[in-house]
């Protein structure tokens, strides 16, 4: 998020936004992000790190995050 927007809340309103449709539509929501701290961030919505992929040696991560839809019977 750019420096002017951030504090503002405009990420979390919109991932908010896209996770309730999804979730509503039982349907996952896969991401990834470059940087690791931004994995803390989405965990906070609730998204698992699938995996981490080394895309140029010792300088270029990719981290892919993953949110399940939630089952009807309340168990995942």
């Amino acid at each position: 998020v750019d420096k002017r927007f951030r504090g503002q809340k405009f990420m979390s309103k919109m991932m908010r936004s896209a996770i309730n449709k999804a979730q509503r539509e039982g349907i996952r929501c896969v991401l990834e992000t470059e940087t690791e701290d931004n994995v803390q961030i989405y965990k906070h919505f609730g998204f698992a790190l699938h995996s981490k992929i080394e895309a140029i040696p010792g300088k270029l991560y990719y981290y892919i995050m993953v949110l399940e839809p939630r089952r009807e019977d309340g168990l995942g």
